[in-house]
C-alpha cells in the first residue's frame, strides 16, 4: 500500500446534513483526489454511473496574500480577486468556461474577457457587466495528491451527481484526523487498499436507504477495487478498470495505441497528469494565479477601451484585429464572428 518513507493520512468522512453518518480511512498522502473520490464511493457503498460527476471545493475562500490589503470591503466579493477554488478532472473542451492554464493541473475558469454581457457569479450581481470577468480556480484531481490538497486547509467539501434523477448530489465533509508515518507492520500486510478505521450510520435519501457500515464489508470492497488485475494477460491499472476505459499499460497491445490526449485513457494513473505532473507550492501558485488573473483583466479593459473608442469612430479599428487566441490557439470566437457598432 505504501512504504516508510510516505505518510498516511486519517480522514474522516461524514454527511453534513447526517452527521451520524461518517468513515474514517487511512490513506497515503501520494494519493490523488481522483483515486480518493474512488474510495469515498466504496466506503458509503455509491457507485459511478455514465452521467455521474463529483468535484471537491474549499471550505475557506481562496486569499492571497498580496490581496489582502488595499480593497473597500465590496470589493472583496469579486471573484476575479478571491476565487472559489474546485478540484474536479479538467478536460479542457469539456469545461463551462474559457479556460486560461496557469500552472500544472491549475487553470482559471472564467467569462470570455471579449464578452460584451459575460454572465456572472451570484457574488457579482451587483456590479456593471460590462467590467467584470467571473473567474474560478480549476485544480485537476490527478495532479493534486492528498498532502497538496490538506497542505493549507485540514478540510474539503467533497460533493456526488449519481448522474439519477431520483437522488440528490451527496456531500461529505472531509478532514484530516492526524498524519501518521507507516509501522513495519502496515508495510508487511502487503495490501494494496487503504485501510477503513472506523464508521457509523447509512445513508438515507431521497426514498433510499444504503447499506448499513459494516467495517469487514467496506474492506473487502476496497480490496477488490484496488488490487492489481490482468485482461487477459495484459495489466491494467485499477482506475481505468472502475470506469471501463482504456488503460495506458495495456503497451503491449498493438491494436491499442493510446496517446495522453486521447480522454479514454485520461483517468489512467500512468497518464502523465498522475504520473509526472507535479503542482506548484502554495506561494509559486498565488504568484501564477495573480499574474494570470491580471493578464485576462488587462486584456478586459483593452477590449472594453476598444468598444468605445468603435462607438465615437468605427474608422478607428480596433475588434477586426484582434490578438486574442483561445486556449487551441484558435482567433477569439467572439471578434471573429461579431461586427460591433455604434
Amino acid at each position: 500500500m505504501t512504504n516508510l518513507n510516505e505518510k498516511l493520512y486519517v480522514i474522516r468522512a461524514s454527511l453534513p446534513q447526517q452527521p451520524h453518518v461518517w468513515r474514517t480511512v487511512l490513506i497515503p498522502e501520494t494519493y490523488s483526489l481522483l483515486q480518493l473520490h474512488i474510495v469515498l464511493q466504496d466506503l458509503f457503498g455509491w457507485r459511478d454511473s455514465e452521467y455521474s460527476f463529483h468535484i471537491y471545493h474549499q471550505t475557506i475562500p481562496y486569499v492571497p496574500k498580496s490581496d489582502m490589503d488595499g480593497f473597500p470591503e465590496i470589493e472583496a466579493l469579486l471573484s476575479s480577486y478571491f476565487p472559489s477554488v474546485v478540484y474536479q478532472l479538467v478536460l479542457p473542451n469539456e469545461c463551462d468556461g474559457w479556460i486560461k492554464h496557469v500552472a500544472p493541473g491549475m487553470y482559471i475558469e472564467h467569462t470570455h474577457p471579449h464578452d460584451p454581457t459575460p454572465l456572472l457569479s451570484v457574488h457579482q450581481q451587483n456590479h456593471s457587466t460590462e467590467e467584470l470577468l467571473a473567474m474560478r480556480i480549476l485544480k485537476d484531481e490527478r495532479v493534486y495528491k492528498l498532502k497538496n490538497a490538506f497542505e493549507q486547509n485540514p478540510k474539503l467539501r467533497y460533493e456526488f451527481d449519481p448522474g439519477v434523477h431520483s437522488l440528490p448530489t451527496f456531500q461529505l465533509d472531509l478532514q484530516v484526523i492526524e498524519a501518521v508515518t507507516p509501522s513495519q507492520e502496515i508495510i508487511c500486510l502487503e495490501t494494496f487498499a487503504p485501510i477503513v478505521i472506523d464508521g457509523e450510520g447509512s445513508c438515507t435519501t431521497g426514498g433510499y436507504k444504503f447499506e448499513a457500515f459494516n467495517l469487514s464489508s467496506v474492506q473487502k470492497r476496497l480490496n477488490h477495487t484496488h488490487f492489481p488485475q490482468r485482461i487477459e494477460g495484459v495489466p491494467q491499472c485499477y482506475v481505468c478498470r472502475w470506469y471501463q476505459h482504456d488503460c495506458l499499460l495495456n503497451k503491449s497491445n498493438p491494436d491499442s495505441v493510446l496517446y495522453e490526449t486521447d480522454e479514454s485513457s485520461c483517468y489512467c494513473l500512468d497518464h502523465e497528469c498522475h504520473k509526472a505532473l507535479e503542482p506548484l507550492s502554495e506561494e509559486q501558485s498565488n504568484i501564477a494565479w495573480e499574474h494570470c488573473r491580471d493578464e485576462l483583466l488587462i486584456e478586459r479593459a483593452q477590449f472594453l477601451s476598444t468598444i468605445a473608442r468603435n462607438r465615437i469612430d468605427l474608422n478607428c479599428g480596433g475588434l477586426q484585429n484582434c490578438h486574442w487566441r483561445e486556449y487551441n490557439n484558435e482567433p477569439c470566437v467572439y471578434c471573429s464572428s461579431m461586427h460591433y457598432n455604434s
